[in-house]
């Protein structure tokens, strides 16, 4: 989740509770609201990694679709 302390219509304090509810979540504070629209790298770079991250666990876990290709290979 992106979240930024200066938003007046969603605490921050909502998402640190949405993050603490959800396995695997991850808070990210955005420096402003801008900060996605015009200097997303930072952003960008934290996404991508969590995506990895995701995917890779999904991929060697039990039942994950690299364990079905290994196991049909």
């Amino acid at each position: 989740m992106i979240a930024h302390t200066l938003d007046p219509l969603h605490a921050f304090a909502d998402s640190e509770a949405v993050v603490r509810d959800l396995p695997n979540a991850r808070l990210v504070r955005a420096r402003t609201f801008l900060e996605i629209r015009f200097a997303p790298g930072r952003l960008s770079a934290e996404v991508a990694d969590f995506l990895d991250e995701v995917w890779s666990q999904r991929s060697e876990g039990p039942g994950g679709r690299g364990a079905a290709r290994g196991a049909s290979a």
